[in-house]
């Protein structure tokens, strides 16, 4: 749950699998400390009480057999500074079973869990980043709109460029031209906020010149531009960047304009280690040109 400014929030999300994620942050932004409880009204959680990692984030695993029936009702409870910050959400795929009648249709019973048929979907959160899950429980690409694009952030405790944990969403800008000519393995983002004047910037270089193109990953990324024919990666905002930097990234999609020119659209998971230190900045980009 997300408080008033100045305030410690709480999120939750679930996966189809039934895996409760909490994400704690302070009120001034940095990643919360502490122990995350979780409950729920039926079934119970392999570990309900969990200690928040470096990232401020708790994960515990719904158990229930075929007594349980959806929508399953979870929360979250984190005691910081003298008060306790409560999260709540529901979901409602089938868990447990004995045989593939006891799950959703678009599922199958696998050693009694129900888990979704290859190819099928139970929502959203099963479909890659910009995807959607249709009536037919198929992931299918969502129309892109002016909020469609975001950056997430997940600085660990003692990252320098992103402290913290945040999604930034505002005012867009792309570029991957110089002097007219088009590139194709090197994309820079800037993203405004619509909140506030600071601007986000993301960038990213293939290793030797190729193309972006879905599937690739990079490992040995350095800061780009300076990266020759290392990958290249940069990800900064708020005054806040690295001199040097070491990371990698994992490009999700990539699918450029038929005309050959801009990314239509682009989702990449990437890290990123400020002047060799431990701490990693961890996160993920979705751009969908409206």
């Amino acid at each position: 749950m997300t408080g008033p400014q100045g305030t410690p929030e709480l999120s939750l999300t679930v996966t189809s699998g039934l895996s409760v994620r909490a994400v704690a942050t302070n009120p001034d932004g940095t990643v919360g400390k502490g122990t995350v409880t979780f409950d729920s009204d039926q079934g119970s959680f392999s570990s309900p009480s969990v200690e928040l990692d470096s990232f401020g984030t708790a994960s515990a695993q719904f158990l229930c057999d075929t007594t349980c029936t959806p929508p399953y009702r979870f929360t979250a409870t984190w005691p910081t500074n003298g008060a306790v910050v409560t999260a709540a959400t529901s979901f409602s795929v089938r868990r447990g079973c004995s045989t593939d009648a006891n799950c959703d249709p678009w599922q199958t019973c696998s050693m009694t869990v129900c888990s979704n048929k290859p190819g099928l979907c139970a929502s959203s959160v099963d479909c890659a980043p910009g995807d959607v899950c249709n009536t037919a429980h198929v992931c299918a690409l969502a129309p892109c709109t002016d909020d469609s694009s975001y950056l997430t952030l997940r600085g660990e405790d003692g990252d320098y460029s992103a402290p913290g944990n945040r999604t930034v969403r505002g005012s867009w800008r792309f570029l991957n031209s110089l002097d007219g000519r088009v590139f194709k393995n090197q994309l820079w983002f800037d993203v405004t906020p619509k909140d506030r004047p600071t601007t986000w910037s993301a960038a990213f270089e293939t290793k030797n010149g190729v193309d972006f193109a879905s599937g690739q990953a990079f490992t040995g990324a350095v800061r780009y531009p300076f990266n020759d024919t290392n990958a290249g990666l940069s990800i900064s905002g708020e005054g806040r960047g690295c001199n040097m930097l070491t990371g990698s990234f994992q490009v999700q999609r990539a699918v450029f304009e038929p005309d050959g020119g801009a990314i239509a659209r682009f989702s990449a998971t990437f890290e990123q280690h400020c002047e060799g230190a431990k701490p990693r900045l961890v996160g993920s980009l979705y751009y969908c040109r409206p």
